[in-house]
């Protein structure tokens, strides 16, 4: 699906600024790079049937608001998805692109 964009030329690559539904320039990044805090919209899950599977059971589909409680320099990256807290492995994380709004 990310790749079908990338090719096309639509959709937003990583770093990229693009207008979120506010109006407002929105930046999307990786779950792994954002901060304690930060929050945003899921925009994309890259990777095969099997991630994409893993992350949406765990409540991580487009469109949801997610905030990363926890990300140390080591371990798992931990986000907040509604009521729910969800730990994700540093790879998992990197897959995971998020349109950012603080």
């Amino acid at each position: 699906m990310w790749e079908e964009e990338k090719r096309t030329g639509q959709g937003t690559q990583r770093g990229e600024e693009d207008k979120s539904e506010t109006g407002m320039p929105g930046r999307v990044m990786s779950l792994l790079v954002m901060r304690a805090g930060m929050r945003g919209r899921v925009v994309a899950l890259e990777g095969g049937h099997g991630f994409q599977t893993q992350v949406r059971t765990r409540g991580l589909v487009e469109g949801k608001t997610v905030e990363v409680v926890t990300r140390l320099p080591r371990g798992p990256v931990v986000v907040r998805v509604g009521a729910t807290q969800v730990a994700l492995g540093r790879g998992m994380a990197a897959r995971v692109l998020v349109e950012v709004w603080d």
